[in-house]
């Protein structure tokens, strides 16, 4: 599971437990694709409100490298 999804987890009572379980492998796999889901979501709406106002970042490098590092940090790929 990504760190930042692992953390995120933790705050709202997540607490892997040792030995793992096959149950505990299916929760971190559920929670990286609930997170994953999300993220790309957010993404997504950014994305038609800009084009909904007309206004368009495409062009700025910064705008890419924004979207990348959400990515990143959250161990998403579009």
């Amino acid at each position: 599971m990504n760190e930042r999804i692992r953390e995120l987890a933790e705050q709202v009572g997540h607490t892997p437990l040792e030995p793992r379980t096959f149950a505990d492998d299916l929760t971190e796999i559920f929670l990286q694709k609930f997170a994953e889901l999300i993220v790309k979501d957010c993404l997504n709406e950014l994305c038609d409100q800009m084009y909904k106002h007309n206004i368009d970042l495409s062009n700025l490098p910064a705008w890419y490298k924004s979207i990348e590092a959400v990515e990143k940090k959250f161990g998403v790929e579009q």
